[in-house]
């Protein structure tokens, strides 16, 4: 009985021993999981105005127990967004995450892009850009592909472009070693304008050609994608098509007319309170009413509509003429039947108030 109580007792240690045991790997191991860094980016490629290119590899470490990269690529290399591409040979289609197009920061070719590592799709060797990017002139692109799909590290290339607007022109670039990756195109700012019937487009097909060494005559071509150089909806620095970008005009000539308005009414508003009128109307009043000319009606004073007499112009109780107007004479000397001499005498019966218009009119 004691043997079997003591088996008992070394059988439950063994149990919490190796329990103890077990749990041990697995607190390593969450450890281990918060050291560990994230991956690191993919190398990219710095161009300085003269053309000398830099490869930067970025390194994946941990700082304090923080996952840190150091040497990273710039933000607008690795924004994600969503572009439209036009392939000839497809059905338009929409994607989201990189740029399909590598651009320059200037004419000169200095900048930055993801350096190039894989070829895998329709494309490859190239990377950038894809079929169906939209470019514009004016701008400055990098054409970039993979060396490692070349065995020979001394072979050269040529990056040709075909233009398939009728006219059988293109470019053909200076040779370069394959290792280099990349090539720096500028389209001229008069590509379409300088063109024929100055189309709104022209579709673009990169081709690369190689050879076995730096001046063999061998060569090899490698089509590569089309792309369509457009004076709208190209793609800008960061890569977001424009496409969507607002009509600045569109936007700013409503604004400005409506700020006019509320600026007039409340002109309007506060010539009202102030003086009981409205500018553009009570302009126009004035001049309807009391403005020049010899109008009729309404376009006439109401003094000169009723005949009425400037009192600067009557001389009462004379016989000359001040202006123009009705002179006045006494009182009593207005009654017809009344006369200077009397009832009955000379000037009985006469019309004193005619006598004197017809006066008047004979001095006119």
């Amino acid at each position: 009985m004691a043997r079997s109580s003591r088996f008992g007792q070394l059988l439950a240690a063994s149990l919490l021993l190796a329990g103890a045991v077990s749990a041990l790997p697995t607190e390593v191991h969450m450890v281990e999981q918060r050291e560990v860094a994230h991956a690191a980016p993919s190398p990219w490629v710095t161009v300085d105005a003269s053309g000398k290119a830099t490869t930067i590899t970025p390194t994946a470490t941990s700082i304090n127990g923080a996952a840190t990269t150091l040497s990273p690529p710039p933000d607008a290399l690795t924004k994600t967004g969503t572009y439209t591409l036009a392939p000839t040979s497809a059905a338009v289609t929409t994607s989201t995450g990189l740029s399909p197009v590598a651009t320059a920061a200037s004419n000169n070719g200095d900048g930055a892009f993801l350096a190039c590592t894989t070829y895998q799709g329709a494309d490859a060797p190239f990377c950038q850009p894809r079929s169906g990017s939209q470019l514009n002139p004016g701008k400055t692109y990098y054409v970039t592909w993979s060396d490692t799909y070349f065995s020979n590290t001394s072979t050269s290339v040529q990056i040709q472009g075909t233009y398939h607007d009728g006219s059988g022109e293109g470019f053909t670039s200076p040779r370069m070693l394959a290792s280099r990756g990349f090539f720096i195109w500028t389209i001229d700012s008069d590509f379409l304008s300088s063109r024929d019937n100055t189309p709104s487009s022209v579709n673009v097909t990169l081709t690369l050609a190689y050879f076995q060494d730096l001046y063999g005559n061998d060569v090899e071509e490698v089509p590569g994608p089309t792309v369509i150089v457009t004076s709208t909806g190209f793609e800008d620095d960061k890569g977001s098509s424009n496409d969507h970008k607002p009509n600045v005009v569109a936007i700013a000539v409503p604004i400005i007319i409506i700020i006019v308005f509320l600026a007039l009414a409340g002109l309007c508003i506060w010539t009202w309170r102030r003086h009981g009128t409205v500018p553009v109307l009570g302009a126009l009043k004035r001049r309807s009413v009391g403005g020049g000319g010899q109008g009729y009606g309404i376009r006439q004073s109401r003094s000169q509509r009723v005949g009425a007499v400037d009192p600067a112009a009557v001389v009462v109780g004379s016989d000359k003429k001040a202006g123009v107007g009705v002179e006045l004479t006494d009182r009593d000397s207005w009654s017809p039947s009344t006369s200077p001499s009397g009832p009955g005498g000379q000037g009985a019966g006469r019309n004193v108030f005619r006598e004197e218009m017809q006066r008047q009119e004979r001095e006119r």
